[in-house]
């Protein structure tokens, strides 16, 4: 009796390990965790801004330099990136012309310095 429960056990195992996989490679495959389906990549840089700010003031005029952080994507999505809450849409550029015409207009494509 012993070892039919040994052997249930370990083919319970043998099952379950069977399923992780299963359930792993479906995971892999086709759940989206979180982002934008065309992005495929993003690239952190750093770039400096100039900053106005008249509360705690840069300098005598309230001028300053501040580093941020820049995302580069590989891959564009532009209506989808406009609409993530915390992505600045009047600092969002695209260098695809037909898209920036798709979701924009004529009048942003002629906003752009790719024309």
């Amino acid at each position: 009796m012993g070892g039919a429960e040994e052997d249930t056990g370990f083919n319970m195992g043998q099952e379950d390990d069977v399923f992780l996989r299963r359930l792993e490679k479906n995971m892999l495959t086709k759940l989206k965790l979180r982002g934008i389906e065309d992005v495929k990549k993003v690239f952190l840089r750093k770039g400096k801004k100039t900053k106005w700010d008249d509360v705690d003031g840069f300098g005598i005029d309230g001028f300053g330099i501040v580093e941020e952080w820049i995302l580069e994507t590989d891959g564009t999505s532009l209506l989808e990136v406009l609409s993530v809450n915390f992505v600045d849409a009047t600092r969002t550029i695209s260098n695809d012309i037909v898209e920036v015409f798709k979701v924009l207009g004529i009048e942003g494509v002629r906003g752009t310095s790719l024309v």
